[in-house]
């Protein structure tokens, strides 16, 4: 089986010392979010938990901007079944820098 990832890489070492994988998904909307953005955004994050599934050391995350906010408000199903499947979600606001990121789900 071939799936794409936006992005892969060896995240810091645990406790342990072992380092494990970190797959990421990202989508980016200019303005409000079409059918077929929130589509997009539902299929990466089955596909980061399925990988989850595959690799279970590996930490999942699906990157998202400010238009897709609204799809990981606290109580709405998509964050509370993303958490358990070990999908992390990150919110990036404005200049789009690392530092501007923070961790919805």
């Amino acid at each position: 089986v071939r799936v794409g990832v936006d992005g892969a890489g060896v995240g810091s070492p645990d406790s342990l010392g072992v380092a494990g994988a970190v797959l990421v998904q990202v989508t980016y909307a200019a303005g409000p979010v079409k059918s077929a953005q929130r589509n997009k955004v539902l299929a990466d994050a089955f596909k980061l938990a399925w990988l989850r599934s595959q690799v279970p050391t590996a930490r999942t995350v699906i990157v998202v901007n400010e238009p897709f906010e609204r799809l990981f408000v606290t109580g709405a199903w998509l964050p509370a079944a993303l958490t358990q499947q070990g999908v992390e979600v990150a919110l990036v606001r404005g200049g789009a820098t690392p530092e501007v990121a923070r961790m919805l789900a």
